[in-house]
């Protein structure tokens, strides 16, 4: 009797088997979610008209797994609880919503100090957000570099520009192994505006004298 097989999907995965011959199969690549997959691992070839790609790499390649139970002759497809995830973020970042303007700059500042691209996202204004992402993404949400840094920041100058504006001036040190090398210097500024039905604080502007002077910074403009 001819074994029949079944495959459950416990999350979506997108389209394994493209129909079409657009592409010329040599130079076929495979994107997911805008980041370029080797095709050589993946297998990707065309065949009679359908562009097919091996099921097993591409779940490894989304840091799933692939299960067979061979009593319900299944193949179960595991992929990581992206939903959960998503909301695990989401909750992390209502937290760390700041409810002053000088907040914002704070958590903006350590998160250029611990190089976590994340920290400095979460206080980003949704345009500010919508400009950089994709920038965090292809760095894996690390900035900095690892010499040198900012240092410890003070005598931070703050200007009113109104009600719901607020920009910080100030100079930090350069640091390395062997101490101070240099000093920067960066204007931000922040407003407030609702979030989720939540007043906040969050930056529009970053301009720093470099950009560069501490390694990738993202977001920032030259002074």
């Amino acid at each position: 009797m001819k074994k029949i097989w079944k495959l459950t999907l416990s999350s979506v995965i997108g389209s394994v088997i493209i129909v079409g011959t657009v592409w010329a199969q040599p130079n076929l690549q495979l994107f997911i979610n805008g980041q370029g997959q080797a095709p050589e691992s993946l297998k990707l070839k065309v065949e009679n008209g359908v562009t097919m790609v091996s099921l097993r790499s591409i779940i490894e390649n989304l840091k799933g797994d692939i299960l067979f139970d061979e009593n319900k002759n299944s193949i179960n497809v595991v992929l990581p609880d992206s939903t959960n995830l998503l909301n695990q973020v989401q909750s992390l970042e209502r937290d760390l919503q700041p409810i002053t303007a000088e907040g914002a700059l704070q958590t903006w500042i350590r998160g250029i100090q611990d190089r976590s691209g994340a920290l400095q996202y979460a206080v980003f204004s949704p345009d500010l957000r919508a400009k950089t992402k994709k920038k965090f993404d292809e760095n894996f949400w690390v900035t900095g570099g690892s010499s040198p840094h900012m240092g410890k920041v003070e005598n931070i100058v703050t200007k009113n520009i109104n009600d719901t504006t607020v920009q910080f001036t100030f100079d930090y040190p350069l640091v390395e192994k062997s101490g101070t090398i240099g000093v920067g210097k960066a204007v931000i500024t922040v407003q407030k505006m609702k979030k989720e039905y939540k007043d906040g604080w969050f930056i529009t502007n970053i301009k720093m004298k470099d950009p560069e002077d501490t390694g990738i910074m993202i977001g920032a403009e030259k002074l």
